[in-house]
């Protein structure tokens, strides 16, 4: 999975910021971010929703813990709901 989303991001940063400012892109803010997370989910799933491909095919979990990204949310959740 990991090897698929820098694959992915780095395709995505081959755009310019000029690029991604003009239309018909026209990012706004964490746009680059759903453009990666909504290609893998059509890749893995195609049809189903990010929620539903996160879910069913185990985004987060014990093989994904030492990303520090997921550290980061999985630090979150738990500071939230008092873990």
């Amino acid at each position: 999975m990991l090897l698929y989303l820098t694959r992915l991001g780095n395709a995505i940063n081959k755009f310019s910021e000029e690029e991604r400012k003009k239309k018909p892109l026209k990012w706004k803010p964490f746009d680059q971010e759903k453009a990666i997370i909504a290609t893998v989910v059509s890749v893995l799933k195609p049809g189903k929703t990010n929620q539903t491909s996160i879910s069913d095919n185990h985004w987060i979990g014990a093989e994904t813990s030492e990303i520090p990204v997921i550290q980061n949310l999985t630090t979150f959740f738990r500071g939230l709901l008092n873990l």
